[in-house]
């Protein structure tokens, strides 16, 4: 049997027919195709031989279906359907050759490009969209029972594509850190008396900085546990008030930086620490005991918090040294040691001159005030040779 339709006016066509049919079409404006029911129906078709279905439109066909009770379209196609099509201006031909198996149900909506349809479990059409290449799910036993370069033992791996656990393994993730965290411009050691305010510009760097959440960067301080700046941008440097920090006695004041890894852990960097510290005073001075001004032109001086180590003098003159009397006195026995021979050095004592009349651990010292250069005063221990000296030394203090 063969239907041929010409109109004009648009029509509406329900059409039962068997054996296949030949259906010609030639309608303006575009034809509507419409099936109504009112009871639940599937409709399985097979053609033998393939049914044809030419239709020759100015305007695309509209197909429309109405159901009130429901209605399922499940097909399957075996071999895969082949498209075969002709397209010529005054006369498209869509020629279409398939066959029609048991209904189903559809794709789901969504996915992405590059993702495909994986089972999520054995119930009958029960689908997601899954990254694509991942070579199906792991269904074997789970957890892991050894350590296998990333993947750790004990690790959950069942329903894991294969791409994700050769990653895991292969690939593991690394996770960021600091690299570097300052007060640009700043010391980390600044004598007592030393005042530091304003804005400073804290500068930084990352490890694995791809893994470090964008706009996750604080800055604290550890010392005053007061958070300087949040949810600040991961460049470098960043510049924030500090407020004002002074301190007229040894101490330190911190700060650090804090970031949130793409794992949404947070994480920290080490302390930018600095320390208020008195200075201490060495050298070479005839004199058989000094004054403050003297103590402070002694040809070397360093910041320190102990008095411990090997402080080298040319030769001649006596050797002096000076320090806060807060550092106390060194060991008893070899607290003075001449390094080139591991003896005692010989030191003054009250019987030498009146002013060493002070004793701790069997070595004397004189004591004398010393006011900084930042306006901070404390007494100073002066210890000296015995004797003038006129070869060059080193002497260890401990």
């Amino acid at each position: 049997m063969i239907f041929n339709v010409t109109e004009v006016s648009g029509q509406q066509f329900a059409v039962v027919a068997t054996p296949p049919q030949t259906f010609n079409v030639s309608s303006l404006p575009a034809p509507v195709f419409s099936v109504t029911e009112t009871t639940p129906v599937i409709f399985n078709v097979s053609e033998v031989p393939t049914a044809a279905f030419i239709v020759q439109v100015s305007q695309a066909p509209v197909f429309n279906v109405t159901s009130t009770t429901g209605i399922q379209f499940g097909v399957t196609v075996s071999p895969p359907p082949q498209f075969n099509v002709v397209v010529d201006p005054n006369n498209p031909e869509f020629n279409i050759v398939l066959s029609v198996g048991i209904p189903g149900v559809g794709v789901p909506p969504g996915g992405t490009t590059g993702q495909v349809l994986a089972k999520t479990s054995n119930t009958d059409y029960d689908t997601e969209w899954v990254s694509g290449g991942g070579g199906g799910a792991y269904t074997g036993q789970s957890p892991t029972t050894v350590t296998v370069g990333g993947l750790a033992a004990g690790s959950a791996i069942l329903s894991e594509t294969y791409t994700q656990i050769f990653q895991t393994m292969l690939v593991p993730y690394v996770a960021p850190s600091f690299s570097s965290f300052s007060i640009s411009g700043e010391p980390t050691s600044v004598e007592v008396g030393t005042t530091i305010s304003g804005t400073q510009s804290f500068i930084f760097g990352f490890n694995q900085s791809g893994n470090v959440n964008a706009n996750t960067l604080s800055i604290i301080d550890v010392t005053d546990s007061v958070v300087l700046g949040s949810n600040l941008p991961l460049t470098s440097p960043q510049s924030l008030s500090i407020g004002t920090i002074f301190s007229n006695s040894p101490t330190s004041h911190s700060w650090k930086g804090t970031a949130v890894n793409s794992q949404s852990t947070l994480f920290s960097s080490s302390y930018f620490t600095m320390n208020w510290l008195w200075r201490i005073y060495y050298g070479l001075n005839t004199n058989q005991t000094l004054a403050a001004a003297d103590i402070q032109g002694l040809n070397n001086n360093n910041l320190a918090s102990s008095v411990n180590g090997n402080y080298s003098f040319g030769a001649g003159s006596y050797k002096y040294f000076c320090w806060p009397d807060s550092f106390g006195s060194p060991s008893a026995g070899n607290g003075f040691k001449d390094t080139s021979n591991n003896l005692p050095m010989a030191m003054a004592t009250s019987a030498d001159n009146i002013a060493y009349n002070n004793v701790q651990n069997g070595w004397y010292y004189a004591i004398v005030s010393v006011t900084n250069v930042n306006a901070v005063t404390t007494n100073y221990r002066v210890y000296r040779t015995q004797n003038v000296l006129s070869s060059a030394y080193v002497i260890a203090v401990s």
